[in-house]
């Protein structure tokens, strides 16, 4: 990760005041306390083992308007592949983010029957995760949930078929610990234990520290095509193919070669499974210090090569040859369905 912890924001109308530690929780309350009756608002807040993201939105009419999206790179799962274990500085960087995550729901009047804060792969393979779990109950009042495989496919299907795709597509979601397919209505389901930081951390060495294998960028190749193996062959033919995730995102600003990244223009971008592949081999011969130069995220440029690996072997595997990119994810999806609750009544 380079300097500015944390990044925020997403949104670029989300943004947050810098306000010292002890005004926050009174001028949270007084902010909250002004926009009682302005209408519903839900949150969800997807902690993945790179990154953390929020999404605040509106209800209207049983659906959504964006209201605030923020995305932090706390980097949860360093060290996870080596040992397993929640590393105690990365569980301090997390629970600041948290922190900051439900001081904006607050800022912003979020009932806290409406959020949901989910984890993914970092708190499934982690040993330890209850620790994070205890931690934010007790010092930030968080009820944090831990996702299931088949579960997080199904919420990324939904926001990629909220992103304009046919029911019949197939939605492919790279994380930092684990690849997540689905596809024929949502299903058909599909999770494979690798991402973009354990691949990193493995086989190339993340913040500086020696791989856990030999083998270099041939050996992490050789690991996605072992994984990939395990999903149905050609599934992707003749179908639409969806892209989520942040190494999605960043591959369309680098296939747009924007001057500077910039999620707006992200999303719905085509290109040919080909130019990931170019751009995947680029990225992984270049240093660190120059990828920092690219249009992409700081905090993704260091596992950036590994995550596009993850997508050219599973698109390979099932038969893709052009996809399309969505800044949507699995956190649309929960505020979706927390908006239905709440225009349902329940």
């Amino acid at each position: 990760m380079s300097g500015g912890f944390p990044e925020l924001p997403l949104h670029p109308e989300g943004r947050s005041p810098e306000l010292p530690v002890s005004e926050r929780g009174a001028i949270a309350a007084a902010l909250a306390a002004s926009k009682v009756g302005q209408g519903e608002l839900v949150a969800a807040v997807d902690l993945g083992t790179n990154t953390a993201l929020l999404v605040i939105a509106k209800v209207e009419g049983g659906g959504v308007v964006i209201v605030e999206e923020h995305g932090a790179t706390p980097r949860l799962g360093a060290g996870l592949a080596r040992t397993e274990m929640l590393e105690d500085v990365a569980l301090e960087r997390t629970l600041e983010v948290l922190r900051h995550f439900k001081e904006r729901m607050e800022i912003n009047g979020v009932a806290a029957d409406h959020r949901r804060f989910v984890g993914t792969a970092v708190l499934r393979r982690a040993k330890d995760a209850q620790r994070l779990i205890e931690r934010a109950h007790v010092e930030l009042g968080i009820v944090l949930e831990v996702l299931p495989e088949e579960e997080e496919a199904r919420l990324s299907y939904e926001a990629g078929i909220a992103s304009g795709a046919s029911a019949d597509a197939v939605v492919i979601d790279v994380g930092g610990g684990s690849t997540e397919l689905a596809w024929s209505s949502g299903e058909g389901r599909a999770s494979i234990p690798i991402g973009a930081v354990v691949l990193t951390e493995s086989w190339i060495g993340l913040g500086g520290e020696a791989p856990l294998f030999d083998g270099g960028w041939p050996g992490l190749i050789e690991a996605v095509e072992s994984a990939a193996s395990a999903l149905p062959s050609g599934v992707a033919k003749e179908r639409e193919c969806i892209l989520v995730g942040g190494a999605a995102v960043n591959l369309a600003c680098l296939d747009r070669s924007l001057e500077v990244f910039d999620v707006r223009l992200a999303e719905g971008w085509e290109l040919d499974v080909s130019a990931l592949e170019e751009a995947r081999d680029r990225l992984s011969l270049m240093k660190l210090e120059d990828r920092y130069e690219l249009p992409v995220e700081p905090g993704r440029a260091e596992i950036l090569p590994a995550g596009l690996a993850c997508f050219a072997g599973v698109l390979r595997r099932i038969g893709a040859e052009r996809v399309r990119v969505t800044t949507r994810g699995l956190r649309h999806s929960l505020v979706a369905e927390l908006a239905l609750r709440v225009a349902e009544g329940s």
